[in-house]
């Protein structure tokens, strides 16, 4: 089942590719390869929210996989696409090369260190959604909903119903998809014209840059806030309580490191369609 649950992500990534290719005039190999990838899953949820409107559970969710495929099949059919670069086998060689680093890291952390906190709140919405429950609600809370993250507890919840695999394989096998996917785009996007290696140096910074990717908050001032803001306490809190904005950090949650990309594949996704928009 593990084979099949790699295919399907395969299979999403190839209808991102086509779909890509359909309505850009973008002809680079390995960018339409990483951009194929966010962008077929990030189709695919929007599917999955949408026909779980009217039609939750199994149902909806084997509609929206037939929906997604109608779609690449008419993009296939009814578009003409430029034709796709050819790169030669040493650059080949060079994106297996990367793609075996990022499941090497990926692998060495999510086999380290179980997944805990939001992922488990994860799985028990995925699970949740799996079973029709739409819209979703908080078990703790039952007169809440979830708010954020929610792609990926549709994208989690609609593999584990077609598969029925453990939900860790699951958010592993997922969240390195989604590394390779980030670190490959990054890169590609930096690259020179021809995947020329001269900026070397632009790849190596682009793989820091994904790989240290953590928490990004923006904070909202209420409506007093200006009332009684004062800017010397403002310039005080950056020089003598420096420890506060690693406060986050020495509490658990990792900033700069793995542990935000193996945990919450929502922040991988994130971050995948910023990229992929710019």
């Amino acid at each position: 089942m593990i084979v099949l649950l790699v295919f399907t992500l395969l299979l999403l990534a190839i209808v991102g590719v086509i779909l890509i290719r359909g309505f850009t005039y973008e002809d680079r190999l390995f960018v339409l390869i990483s951009s194929g990838m966010v962008w077929g899953i990030s189709v695919y949820i929007f599917l999955l929210n949408f026909t779980a409107k009217f039609l939750p559970g199994r149902s909806g969710i084997l509609l929206s996989s037939l929906c997604l495929m109608l779609l690449a099949f008419f993009a296939y059919m009814l578009t003409k696409p430029k034709k796709i670069e050819s790169p030669n086998l040493i650059n080949f060689l060079i994106l297996i090369s990367l793609v075996l680093i990022a499941v090497y890291f990926a692998r060495l952390k999510m086999t380290s260190v179980f997944p805990v906190a939001d992922s488990d709140m994860q799985w028990a919405y995925a699970a949740s959604f799996a079973r029709g429950n739409y819209p979703l609600k908080t078990p703790w809370q039952p007169d809440l909903n979830p708010n954020y993250h929610l792609g990926v507890y549709f994208l989690e919840g609609s593999i584990l119903s077609l598969l029925n695999l453990p939900l860790i394989t699951i958010h592993s096998i997922l969240n390195t998809y989604f590394l390779i996917a980030g670190i490959l785009l990054i890169i590609f996007l930096l690259w020179e014209n021809k995947y020329s290696f001269k900026n070397f140096w632009l790849i190596i910074a682009s793989l820091v840059l994904y790989i240290s990717y953590g928490v990004i908050m923006f904070v909202f001032p209420s409506e007093n806030f200006f009332k009684n803001f004062n800017l010397q306490d403002f310039f005080l809190s950056f020089t003598k309580y420096t420890t506060m904005f690693f406060a986050k950090g020495i509490s658990g949650a990792a900033l700069v490191d793995l542990n935000s990309l193996s945990y919450l594949p929502a922040r991988s996704l994130s971050l995948g369609l910023a990229i992929l928009a710019l």
